[in-house]
């Protein structure tokens, strides 16, 4: 076990753990009373290595008995990437996203009913990406009657970043797969643990004062940690779906990738709904669906079980934990499943709409002059003044464009291109993908806007401008080493939404957060990834 800590930019400040990192020292034609002091040094020092030691297995020894674990995809486990103490979060900026999140909730809802405004705003995109196209295909077998009559359901998650301003700013809208709600409410119970047992310990002393600048002083640091209710509020809206749509000898649907590393953020949910609900959950792939998975005469989705009768049995809901990469859809066998369980009356989480209403050709056309002002009226549930909501959503927004030739800004679209041509540091592109390792940035961006000129390959992105948040330290743990780098967040917020066309809401709440931490320098950020640490938060009263 390793303790590294990469200099910051700051003034030195005096450290008994960075002083396990110096230079050896030179003993030779030393006197004996100059050999004592460093002889003591050593032995301090010594007593400092041996306990961080300590608090790093209890760390890794704490994921291992909660769950806050990553697995190999087959039998090995590994505690999950974490920070080992929380970072400090402005109070005002965090209640803000969280505030607006139930009008986000309902904006995908009134989007992925408009089939009109989701098959204009993606007709370039699916000519160049195969995978919008077979998704729109599905969307378009949807009969209309169902499309806006409907009981639809979301377990969103919208990923922002504070700029230097400490003003939050929209990444994406994720409505699909929206993973960590289970482990992000783990990592907040570790901290808070954590902080508590350790509250007067010097080496944790030493920690905060290398992260946070300081270090509280007799009181207890656990007490400002912001709870996390996302398991509660995920499963919840996973069982309302559940009793709105089945009998009780109904289960939920888990669709799951082969070889799943985040095993343990799905069955906390799973353990969660059993109980909370002695709600059944199966989990399957969608290979295995092609093959398990029937729709009767009347729409009821039924899915035979692996026991020696082959029984049927209905399922209530279908929540997707995969089918938001082509990745999901080596063969035809995959896509005939995803169209099966789309033609179902089973409950969808998301269904194909939310899913292309979630696309980052749609968040680029929100942007655009009077079109999340038109969708905001029809907001009935969460937006009382369309001026108000509209001010509140458009302060999250960044410039972002189409580049498939059909931008509501085609003037302020060419201009974004040519700047990004020339220098792309200021800007992101993105293609119409989820999970992270997808982006360019910099020279390899505009290496690619030049090389791509005209192609019809670029109505498949969007450019978006970049944003650039405040450095802070953090203490990461991975694989039982800890080191304290430089970093940025980026803070999730979960949201669930539960309603049908005809204006009845049954759930529309914030459900939750997840904050993730990434070395200052690395472009992309999952955790999943490889590239981020799972965190929580404090909040501060003042901007920090």
């Amino acid at each position: 076990m390793k303790f590294t800590l990469l200099m910051f930019g700051l003034v030195t400040r005096s450290c008994k753990i960075r002083n396990l990192f110096r230079n050896s020292f030179k003993i030779s034609g030393l006197r004996s009373s100059t050999l004592l002091q460093l002889s003591n040094r050593n032995e301090q020092q010594s007593v400092v290595n041996v306990e961080l030691e300590r608090i790093i297995q209890q760390a890794v020894a704490w994921c291992g008995l909660n769950g806050l674990m990553y697995t190999d995809g087959k039998l090995s486990w590994t505690a999950a990437p974490i920070s080992l103490v929380p970072n400090l979060y402005t109070a005002s900026t965090f209640q803000f996203t969280q505030q607006i999140q139930p009008v986000l909730n309902e904006l995908v809802d009134i989007i992925s009913r408009d089939r009109q405004f989701l098959l204009n705003q993606l007709k370039f995109a699916a000519k160049s990406d195969d995978f919008i196209r077979r998704l729109i295909e599905i969307y378009s077998t949807v009969p209309e009657e169902r499309l806006q009559n409907d009981i639809q359901m979301g377990v969103h998650r919208s990923d922002y970043m504070a700029n230097k301003f400490g003003v939050c700013k929209q990444i994406e809208i994720n409505t699909i797969a929206s993973s960590f709600g289970c482990l992000s409410k783990k990592v907040n119970d570790f901290q808070a643990f954590f902080l508590n047992k350790y509250s007067q310990n010097k080496v944790l002393t030493d920690i905060l004062n290398e992260t946070w600048g300081f270090a509280a002083k007799d009181q207890s640091i656990a007490t400002p940690l912001l709870t996390n209710p996302s398991i509660v509020q995920i499963a919840a809206v996973l069982a309302k779906g559940h009793e709105l749509t089945s009998n009780k000898s109904s289960i939920i649907l888990f669709v799951v990738q082969p070889g799943e590393r985040n095993i343990a953020d799905q069955r906390l949910l799973e353990q969660q709904l059993w109980s909370a609900h002695s709600i059944r959950v199966e989990f399957r792939t969608l290979k295995e669906l092609s093959h398990s998975a029937v729709v009767d005469i009347a729409g009821d989705l039924f899915l035979t079980l692996d026991d020696s009768e082959g029984t049927l049995q209905r399922v209530s809901v279908v929540y997707f934990r995969a089918g938001y990469s082509p990745n999901d859809y080596p063969s035809e066998a995959e896509w005939d499943a995803r169209a099966l369980l789309e033609r179902s009356h089973a409950l969808k989480c998301p269904s194909v709409g939310y899913q292309l209403a979630g696309s980052k050709a749609i968040q680029a056309a929100l942007t655009g002059p009077g079109v999340l002002e038109g969708f905001l009226s029809r907001c009935g549930n969460s937006v009382k003044d369309v001026e108000t909501a509209s001010q509140q959503v458009r302060m999250c927004f960044v410039s972002q464009f189409k580049l498939g030739g059909d931008d509501l800004q085609p003037v302020a679209a060419a201009a974004a291109v040519a700047e990004a041509e020339k220098d792309g540091s200021g800007w992101v592109l993105k293609p119409q993908r989820e999970g992270g390792g997808n982006n360019l940035y910099g020279q390899q961006l505009s290496q690619f806007l030049k090389e791509n000129k005209g192609n019809a390959v670029l109505g498949g992105y969007v450019l978006m401008e970049r944003i650039f948040p405040e450095v802070k330290p953090t203490a990461f743990l991975r694989n039982g080493e800890l080191k304290i780098l430089p970093s940025i967040s980026e803070l999730g917020i979960y949201g669930t939404y539960l309603g049908d066309g005809r204006g009845a809401v049954f759930v529309n709440q914030y459900a939750g957060y997840l904050l993730r931490t990434k070395p200052d320098g690395v472009d992309e950020g999952g955790v999943a990834s490889g590239y981020s640490v799972l965190n929580s938060i404090i909040l501060s009263p003042s901007p920090v």
